[in-house]
């Protein structure tokens, strides 16, 4: 018998890995592209994260989403839960879009001291603060490029309480067993829904 090793490749496969690696630096168990989004068939809790630029087959923005349903459900005291916290977050995120870091601070930081441990708020913050000092070109699409400057650090440590993090990031906590029965049930939802559009891509 010959053995034969197989790959994967193309578009979605890259979109993949390159989810894999923002868990860490969102603080999010669970991160799907917009590809994934349009193709769900049913409505989840969704908080749009940012927009990244996938290596090895995307020119364009890819943006990318964190899934809040687990969270919500085991009452996460770091997660945006509400209304107007989203509306805050998003009102941040629309300054920082359109280049006005000054803004994006004043918004994030509200933000920040009613979700003291919501890393993605902190890690605006920081990106903010390295834009008023060197400011993007003026056709900017709202990608960070500047991977060599490591902000994540910075964001998690203003974090009040790194111990509660996400087993994603800086610290590793045990969850509960349902937290871990929540995350696998959304994790399979979202991979069992995108199957189709993953064989159209490969």
């Amino acid at each position: 018998l010959k053995r034969m090793d197989y790959t994967a490749i193309g578009k979605a496969v890259n979109v993949a890995l390159e989810l894999n690696k923002t868990c860490k630096t969102y603080g999010a168990d669970i991160v799907v592209s917009e590809f994934t989004v349009a193709d769900a068939r049913r409505r989840y809790t969704l908080r749009e994260l940012d927009r990244i630029r996938v290596e090895g087959g995307h020119d364009d923005p890819v943006t990318i989403y964190e899934v809040l349903d687990h969270r919500l459900e085991d009452k996460d005291p770091r997660i945006i839960s509400n209304g107007d916290e989203l509306a805050l977050y998003f009102e941040g995120l629309s300054c920082y879009r359109d280049q006005r870091f000054a803004d994006a601070i004043d918004v994030f930081t509200k933000l920040h001291e009613v979700r003291p441990d919501d890393v993605v708020s902190g890690l605006y913050l920081e990106r903010c603060k390295y834009f008023i000092e060197t400011p993007p070109e003026s056709d900017w699409d709202g990608v960070w490029e500047n991977k060599s400057l490591d902000l994540e650090s910075a964001a998690y440590a203003n974090c009040s309480n790194q111990g509660s993090l996400s087993s994603f990031g800086k610290k590793v906590v045990k969850s509960p067993e349902s937290r871990r029965a929540s995350f696998t049930g959304s994790l399979f939802g979202f991979l069992n829904q995108s199957t189709k559009s993953l064989k159209t891509e490969l």
